[in-house]
């Protein structure tokens, strides 16, 4: 194989298939490589990880002979990294080594034969449909950062996708809060279909939904497959049953308080001084058409303050994980929001003010 191409050509395909190539000791050489297929004069790069598998196409300068390679793919990447700009770069693989070659400069790597390169299981989708990227954004950034990150209960490390006729909701939880969204668009789904998709895949989703205005997904019950111009993401589901997250959202009554969030969210930061530990622990004492937010750290340092609010209930007090309601304000863009609680014991539960289809929830602590 070898081709004629620029820096910035290779380099723009590298970037979009190297969150899927393994970072660490790869349990097979073969995943810490990245597989170039030269073909109709397309070039089609792949990484995996044997979950996630991502594909980008583009095209180069000049084809002098087709062919298949893997190569180291970060050593790949600082190499084409250190050409210049706007040069000819000379790709040629023979045998077991790739030549890569800029005017003076000349470098040879060790490659593996793409024949040891792993090929992906295909699964048949059950609906395949458009879906606008501000949809998709939307749904992943209001409940993929309650994902858990490690969580032995591997099923909470990733989004539940439901998806119906004319909706879509996610759901995500780490066990102390929970974010839920739901939106209205268009699937072909016939029966609802459950998925969890996994925390890296959700990661990656993110980076392309910067750059697409429209993708397509295929879904079925072992399926997420995301496609755009010259781009293709498969990835594996996990396995496991999502917890009735229904159980989870207050029903009940409670009381309600209407919150300003630049406030709330000013006066947090200014108590994060002192709460800096991992629970970040603060005490909201809810009264008098006030919020009063008062924390203390190992050392018995302390901080207090207040903000008015709409609230004429009784005198509640409530240990909330500060971060997390953080969480919250950082996401909405809403002027002001909607805070609902009933005891000490028992969750909150936050949402815009006008607007039930975004829920957040989150579990009280004991301080």
């Amino acid at each position: 194989m070898q081709f004629k191409f620029y820096r910035e050509d290779l380099l723009t395909l590298l970037q979009k298939v190297m969150g899927a190539i393994e970072r660490k000791q790869a349990t097979l050489p073969v995943l810490a490589n990245v597989l170039i297929v030269l073909d109709n004069d397309k070039l089609n790069l792949t990484g995996t990880d044997l979950e996630l598998e991502l594909k980008a196409t583009g095209s180069v300068q000049e084809v002098i002979a087709e062919g298949r390679i893997t190569v180291p793919a970060r050593t790949l990447q600082e190499i084409i990294k250190a050409m210049p700009e706007n040069e000819l770069i000379d790709f040629i693989s023979h045998n077991d080594k790739v030549k890569i070659q800029c005017g003076k400069t000349k470098f040879s790597i060790g490659s593996i034969s793409a024949e040891s390169f792993p090929d992906t299981e295909k699964t048949d989708s059950e609906a395949t449909f458009k879906i606008s990227k501000e949809v998709l954004k939307e749904l992943l950034h209001t409940t993929g950062f309650a994902m858990a990150q490690q969580d032995v209960r591997y099923f909470l490390n990733g989004l539940l996708f439901e998806f119906f006729p004319d909706k879509i909701r996610t759901v995500a939880t780490d066990g102390h809060r929970l974010a839920t969204n739901v939106l209205s668009t268009d699937t072909g789904v016939l029966n609802p279909i459950k998925i969890i998709v996994p925390r890296k895949t959700i990661q990656e989703l993110l980076k392309i939904l910067s750059e697409e205005s429209e993708v397509e997904l295929s879904v079925g019950e072992n399926v997420f497959q995301v496609k755009t111009d010259g781009y293709t993401m498969l990835s594996r589901v996990v396995e496991g049953k999502f917890p009735n997250y229904e159980r989870v959202i207050p029903r009940g009554e409670g009381q309600k308080v209407l919150v300003d969030r630049e406030c709330l969210k000013e006066a947090l930061q200014r108590t994060s001084a002192i709460t800096k530990d991992r629970t970040k622990a603060a005490n909201l004492t809810f009264k008098d058409n006030k919020i009063i937010i008062f924390a203390v750290n190992s050392e018995h340092d302390e901080v207090e303050e207040s903000i008015d609010v709409e609230y004429g209930g009784k005198e509640l007090t409530i240990g909330f994980n500060a971060g997390y309601l953080m969480d919250f304000l950082q996401i909405i863009n809403d002027k002001q929001f909607v805070l609902t609680v009933s005891d000490p014991a028992s969750s909150a539960l936050l949402m815009p003010q006008g607007d039930t289809s975004f829920l957040y929830v989150v579990m009280p602590m004991r301080l």
